[in-house]
């Protein structure tokens, strides 16, 4: 086992509690590497020195001290680094799982026909993300090949690769809290990702402005950011929560609070899952 996989096998496997040399060593043997133990403390050695562990000596009533490893901070930042680049790599082999499903059963054809069949009409569409990842441009490209005669405009504060942007699309600098578009403008406008609590009325209020009368506002938020569990998440709402988690300090949304929110500044609110995102649309300026 090559050094790094083994301080990556450590780092995995003990997370928060403490261990001993010899419970590393086990865990090793028991996964099939085979390590001498020199070998094992000569890189604890290292993750010592490195500040992924720290240690301490426990007394013993019937043999010498015995040595107790344990991650610090630096190490769990580590552990998590490890956890979601983990999640990335499953989170692009499900994307293009969904990229590859029959029209029938495809979710960004789904959400399409959601968002389309919300507004009475559609010539101008904008898209706010944080970035131009491969769901925002799936479903992009659906809107765009569904509806090839409409004006859509991908909406990001970072501007993607040219040959990233679907045919048919244009980019534009903005954001959710600052749609660069006049008033009374929009049809449908379109916001994917989480979105704090202090962000939510700045994104509904700016919405609103840039909409016309009859225009839509679709929120499309991960259902694990919007939705309480008593019981433990399965692994679907364990990744989605560790992937979006908000910033340390930034509140958590929940369904209610959403709808709510959009009340105040639209007449119809309506809620629909589309397996794992949770889709809020609004018509109806108030």
């Amino acid at each position: 086992m090559r050094k790094d996989d083994l301080k990556r096998f450590i780092l995995r496997t003990f997370g928060l509690r403490e261990f001993y040399g010899y419970e590393a060593h086990r865990e090793l043997g028991s996964h099939g590497h085979t390590l001498g133990m020199s070998r094992l403390y000569s890189v604890l050695g290292e993750m010592l020195s490195e500040g992924l562990l720290e240690d301490r000596w426990e007394e013993s009533m019937s043999g010498p001290r015995k040595r107790v490893y344990r991650l610090t901070a630096k190490g769990e930042q580590e552990r998590k680094r490890i956890l979601l680049e983990a999640i990335g790599i499953v989170h692009d082999f499900y994307v293009e799982y969904l990229t590859n499903l029959p029209p029938e059963s495809s979710v960004f054809v789904k959400i399409s026909k959601k968002l389309i069949k919300s507004s009475k009409s559609v010539s101008i569409i904008a898209c706010v993300a944080r970035r131009l990842s491969s769901p925002v441009k799936e479903l992009l490209t659906n809107l765009c090949t569904t509806l090839p005669d409409c004006e859509t405009y991908f909406i990001a504060q970072m501007a993607p690769d040219d040959d990233d942007i679907p045919t048919g699309c244009k980019f534009l600098n903005g954001s959710s809290d600052d749609i660069p578009f006049k008033e009374n403008y929009i049809d449908l406008i379109i916001v994917i990702g989480g979105l704090g609590e202090e962000k939510l009325a700045d994104c509904i209020t700016e919405a609103r402005r840039a909409l016309r009368n009859n225009g839509t506002i679709a929120l499309m938020i991960p259902t694990a950011l919007v939705q309480e569990y008593e019981d433990p998440l399965h692994i679907g709402m364990f990744i989605e929560r560790l992937e979006h988690k908000l910033p340390e300090g930034k509140k958590a949304l929940d369904q209610e609070s959403v709808v709510t929110a959009l009340e105040k500044e639209f007449k119809k609110v309506e809620v629909k899952p589309i397996v794992h995102i949770t889709v809020f649309t609004a018509t109806g300026v108030t």
